[in-house]
């Protein structure tokens, strides 16, 4: 939500009300010392005062969308991503992950990546598929493919030529070539 102009007027007032209450509490009603029974009574006043600043400044802060949220929305993101890059991961695990509104962790993505978690973790997952398809141990398209959870090939192809301008067994024939042409 947005911050009302009643809030702000009613934050204002609370915050001249308890410097005023600080003020008795100090210096007593006419700048001298506060009578003992009367120091009680301002102590309460004063505390009472703070915790609705306190109440006040949550609410405030809940309205305001937070930089320092967002980023540490993201790099939560980020780090449940890349732990998890062979899992088939749901925008909605990653929220959890980063105790966050899916609405938040698009707001944070978008203004720190460019794109949307979720084109982020499809991006993220491509490469490190690229990665493995190159890697010496890379035995077929298929078995890599399972262990990064990918079931669909024929989308996973599609996807794979859109990213990358080849096909995932392209890459693994060009590997397998280069690895032949070395010894």
């Amino acid at each position: 939500g947005t911050i009302g102009r009643e809030m702000l007027e009613s934050t204002s007032e609370r915050i001249q009300r308890f410097e005023l209450l600080a003020d008795r509490l100090i210096h007593g009603e006419e700048g001298s010392s506060a009578a003992s029974g009367d120091e009680a009574q301002v102590r309460d006043e004063l505390f009472r005062g703070l915790e609705d600043l306190i109440v006040v400044a949550g609410a405030v802060e809940a309205t305001i969308p937070s930089t320092v949220a967002r980023r540490r929305a993201l790099n939560r993101g980020l780090d449940f991503i890349e732990g998890n890059l062979q899992n088939m991961v749901a925008i909605s695990d990653i929220c959890s992950y980063a105790a966050v509104s899916e609405r938040t962790l698009e707001y944070a993505f978008r203004e720190y990546c460019g794109v949307t978690p979720k084109a982020y973790l499809n991006a993220r997952r491509l490469h490190a598929f690229r990665d493995a398809l190159r890697s010496p141990g890379a035995a077929s398209v298929s078995s890599v493919a399972g262990e990064f959870g990918y079931w669909h090939m024929g989308k996973l192809a599609g996807d794979y030529r859109a990213t990358f301008g080849e096909l995932p067994s392209e890459t693994l024939k060009r590997r397998t070539e280069v690895r032949k042409s070395d010894t």
